[in-house]
């Protein structure tokens, strides 16, 4: 049994190497063909480019200001959208007031809060509220729906037994939403990032990725172009397992069957 998971573990990462360096093939190609660097530039240059930014002091600031603040956007959306997921459950009125408010924030194009919040906010804030009220309704509609669905059963035994509230929570409740947090958290953590780096590029806000991504496109320096791309790509890819890894270290969090690789 453990020979066949690292036989597949062993062939999954076989295959993503192998469509990685394809990919990379077609692109090389694609350039060479092309041969015009400002639209297209060469992979080789691109890695160039993107070893010389990891030797300078700016883009580890700039990096960090831009993890920072939509880090901070990410986790005010998550409590935000579970706090007021649970006060929808347990208050009506409180549901029907909060639900067209979510409705307009789910429907609304991300550009639009961008620009309205540029008018209403220093844009500096920008990318921290941004990623927040793109994370809130994601949140609150996962949490909602494992509230609601909720065995009542299970709920109506231990009232019978007459268990403590706050014992309940921790025996009943969490175990039962956890599953659905865990899984709305991964897609938000996506959702977080990609809308505060649009952020960035839209507001111009300095020293961060999103700025270098906006003078990249203003001067048609392609080759930077495609490094700070590829830096917003690794950059996603490095917090999802993090915050995978720090997110397995909560009580319940491998409950429900949710797995983290």
């Amino acid at each position: 049994m453990k020979t066949s998971i690292i036989n597949s573990k062993s062939k999954k990462i076989f295959l993503f190497t192998a469509a990685v360096i394809f990919w990379i093939a077609v692109w090389e190609i694609s350039a060479y063909f092309i041969a015009k660097p400002v639209v297209l530039p060469a992979p080789h240059s691109v890695i160039a480019r993107l070893s010389s930014l990891l030797f300078q002091g700016l883009f580890w600031k700039t990096v960090s200001n831009s993890i920072l603040h939509i880090t901070l956007g990410l986790i005010f959306g998550v409590l935000c959208g579970t706090l007021f997921a649970v006060f929808s459950h347990l208050c009506d009125v409180f549901f029907a007031f909060a639900s067209p408010v979510l409705a307009v924030i789910k429907a609304t194009p991300v550009a639009s809060f961008i620009i309205l919040a540029l008018v209403w906010l220093p844009k500096e804030d920008v990318p921290m509220v941004v990623a927040s009220l793109l994370v809130l309704p994601l949140m609150y509609q996962n949490i909602k729906s494992a509230l609601d669905n909720l065995n009542r059963g299970h709920k109506n035994v231990l009232d019978v037994f007459d268990v403590p509230f706050f014992t309940q929570i921790k025996i009943y409740y969490i175990p039962s939403v956890m599953p659905y947090f865990l899984s709305g958290f991964k897609t938000a953590l996506g959702f977080a990032w990609k809308a505060g780096i649009a952020g960035e590029v839209l507001c111009a806000s300095d020293l961060t990725i999103g700025k270098m991504v906006y003078d990249s496109k203003i001067y048609l320096e392609t080759v930077d172009l495609f490094a700070w791309t590829a830096v917003v790509v690794i950059i996603s890819f490095i917090l999802e397992k993090v915050f995978a890894k720090l997110i397995m270290l909560l009580p319940y969090s491998d409950i429900g069957g949710v797995k983290h690789e």
